[in-house]
């Protein structure tokens, strides 16, 4: 139980491999610091099948579960919390731990079960109060706020209650007849309710239930029989010989309690009018969404902890509304910010570690902050960066990096930088190779300097709504394995880069939108040329990776191992360079403006800075050299733009309909192109040259709408240097 003797998974796991037999097996440690609530059920497995007991408590649960070491328990894992002290019921087996416990793992995973751990707070409460509850029935009834009523006799409670206003109703009750009832159950409370009225003793109120005509078999179940007794005395606001003035008797909800507990709690709102909480927890601050499962179960503990019982799952609902209400209405509005945060003055990067640090980089230099000036939300999926280390070399990441020449590692180098950035468009990172050539272990080692994750690679989604959910959960969106970006995703990501808003029905609503308008960093990886649509390669850094020679390769293991010692210097090195960016950026001038000439403007600061010019050559002449491989490779996998300089390569001008463009430029082109997606209907031939415009004029070809004449509109492909001479 001592956390200087905990470890990690991995480290626990390398030890016990290392080991060789010298120990049993692994364990985890429960602890008041994790989410984690375990069953263990001993016993239960016998010749192979599950006791009706476990089989029930394992549906219920419906969570990741697994057979213990000696085969005839099970462990069920939860995400909930205990909701009281007990742990232990010997008689029927039964245990169940929140903290202060080592559970052995086996990963001997019980089928039909799932493969992760769900949250079940109720089932665990529940669970609780049938195997481990033992209330005590004085505890249970003190919250009544006067003297109870004086003791009488079975038979003048009967004789009194028979006479009564609702005397009707309770002999109809007290005979058995539950007619006007939804369910026997809630006629059982109904009968508890009137009984506690004349009596607030629980083995009163039980002995004249057994008297009753509805007395059944499940009255003699503990939990049912107690919850039941108490729900009736505890609801009680007046009871037989007593009622109490309004004025001095006020019961307070569950719900308004809840929100009491969160009185001194800072609460705000972002711009979209997400709801956040800010906490102090053990010394650092954390901002939490209000409707998070993490400030809902905080809730819980703290209703807990102040009045010994557990709140229902409506009362902490509706408290959370409230606290919603109030973060909305009456909290400041603050950006709350993803990983990256540029201020005026400085740029902050989340560490993503348990102390909430963050870097905070200037002009001057750059320091781990404990308490940055910015807000910032985890995810689930975000991974903690190292603690940089000052002393390091951009060199120190090459080895890692399976790259063709200088220029495509530094252009790997200037993503990176461009990606600690939050306010300008992002270069899409476009890394293409054989098999063989580690495109998925250089996309996440790139990934791992910026936004580390638990998930470094996405499959490529399907449509704007999963963009915006991954988009929503991630810095850095890395797309593995692609073949090709379909027309609609290649200008959703085209938006996601430079930005560009794009809306969406809000789930479990009918005419609510969400609009996303947001830009990420993004790295796209495949066999084949992955980007053809030109807006996309205009964004595009294009890289081709060589194969590796198998005499070369590392092992996995060790290859990782490699860089989690580098990348602390690695990481310094980085933050050295956006520092000079910031401190040189108002020095870079440019003539010549590319497409994304915010990011080509921040490399050259860096470059200069940091005299990447003198060791590695000019940025913008490797930038417009890797612009010009991206309009090549656009051209070259176009059958209707190859068709076009084909057709133009003997012509200095030409000019007519787009009929008749359509028919002649098709000549020059195979029956199979003609007949594919890629080739244009004549009245939308225009619209499809505008788009590989900018391609053709690569190539020396200029594309004119001519003014009308007669009832044609035509047009005309022109040689670029007759054209200029023209005008």
């Amino acid at each position: 139980m001592n956390p200087f003797h905990w470890t990690s998974f991995q480290n626990a796991l390398e030890a016990f491999s290392k080991a060789q037999g010298q120990f049993n097996g692994l364990g985890y440690v429960i602890s008041s610091d994790d989410p984690y609530t375990v069953i263990d059920l001993d016993k239960c497995i016998i010749d192979g099948r599950l006791t009706d007991q476990a089989r029930s408590i394992v549906e219920s649960m419906h969570s990741y579960t697994e057979r213990s070491q000696s085969g005839q328990g099970l462990h069920i894992f939860v995400r909930a919390m205990k909701p009281g002290t007990r742990c232990k019921n010997q008689k029927q087996g039964f245990e169940m731990y929140d903290g202060s416990a080592y559970i052995a793992i086996t990963g001997d995973h019980l089928p039909g079960t799932p493969g992760t751990i769900e949250e079940r707070q109720n089932a665990v409460v529940e669970l609780y109060r049938r195997y481990l509850d033992k209330p005590n029935k004085k505890e249970k009834t003190s919250e009544l706020p006067v003297p109870k009523s004086p003791p009488m006799d079975d038979e003048t409670i009967i004789i009194i209650a028979c006479g009564a206003e609702n005397g009707e109703k309770f002999r109809a009750l007290y005979s058995g007849d539950w007619s006007g009832y939804g369910s026997q159950s809630e006629a059982d409370q109904a009968l508890c309710n009137m009984l506690a009225f004349y009596t607030q003793n629980p083995e009163q109120i039980d002995r004249l239930f057994r008297y009753s005509g509805l007395m059944r078999e499940k009255w003699e179940r503990d939990d049912y029989r107690e919850e039941t007794i108490r729900k009736a005395i505890c609801d009680l606001e007046s009871w037989y010989g007593w009622r109490p003035p309004e004025v001095e008797f006020v019961k307070k909800s569950q719900s308004h309690l809840i929100t009491e507990l969160a009185e001194d709690m800072e609460f705000f709102h972002t711009p979209d009018n997400e709801a956040y909480v800010r906490l102090n927890v053990r010394g650092h601050y954390e901002n939490w969404k209000v409707r998070s499962t993490n400030f809902k179960t905080l809730l819980a503990k703290m209703f807990y902890d102040k009045h010994k019982k557990v709140p229902g799952s409506q009362a902490l609902a509706d408290a959370q509304n409230v606290l919603e209400g109030r973060a909305l209405h009456e909290g400041e509005e603050r950006r709350v910010y993803l990983r990256v945060a540029e201020t005026e003055s400085a740029i902050y990067v989340d560490l993503g570690n348990e102390q909430w640090q963050a870097v905070q980089i200037t002009p001057e230099g750059w320091q781990v902050v404990q308490t940055p000036p910015v807000m910032f939300k985890r995810t689930k999926t975000m991974a903690p960066l190292p603690i940089p280390q000052p002393g390091g070399n951009i060199e120190l990441l090459r080895p890692f990096l399976n790259v063709k020449s200088d220029d495509d590692f530094m252009l790997i180098v200037a993503w990176v930088l461009a990606a600690y950035r939050d306010r300008y468009p992002f270069p899409i990172l476009t890394i293409q190779g054989e098999q063989g050539s580690a495109k998925s272990t250089s996309t996440k080692i790139i990934r791992s300097l910026v936004d580390p994750s638990s998930q470094p690679l996405h499959s490529f989604p399907d449509n704007e709504r999963d963009v915006a959910i991954k988009a929503n959960g991630t810095w850095v969106l890395a797309f593995d394995n692609l073949s090709g970006v379909p027309p609609k995703m290649s200008d959703i990501l085209c938006k996601l880069s430079t930005g560009g808003g794009f809306s969406t029905r809000k789930l479990h609503t009918d005419d609510e939108e969400a609009v996303f308008n947001t830009m990420r960093p993004l790295i796209l990886n495949g066999i084949d040329d992955i980007a053809k649509r030109p807006d996309l390669l205009d964004r595009a850094l294009i890289l081709n990776l060589p194969t590796i020679d198998s005499k070369v390769r590392k092992a996995e293991r060790e290859f990782w191992q490699e860089f989690e010692q580098s990348q602390p210097l690695i990481l310094g090195a980085i933050f050295d360079a956006v520092a000079e960016a910031l401190a040189h950026l108002d020095q870079v001038n440019m003539d010549d403006m590319p497409r994304m000439i915010d990011f080509a403007k921040w490399a050259s600061a860096a470059w200069l800075g940091s005299g990447w010019d003198i060791l590695y050559g000019d940025f913008m002449s490797m930038y417009r050299q890797n612009q010009q491989l991206a309009i090549d490779q656009g051209i070259e996998s176009d059958p209707f733009a190859m068709a076009i300089i084909r057709f133009m390569e003997n012509r200095d001008r030409w000019e007519g309909s787009p009929t008749t463009a359509l028919r002649e430029i098709g000549a020059h082109a195979s029956l199979q192109d003609t007949y594919s997606r890629a080739w244009p209907a004549a009245n939308k031939l225009k619209e499809r040259v505008r788009r590989i415009a900018p391609a053709l004029r690569s190539r020396g070809i200029e594309f004119v709408e001519l003014p009308r004449s007669g009832k044609e509109r035509k047009i005309a492909f022109i040689r670029a240097p007759d054209y200029a001479d023209t005008g």
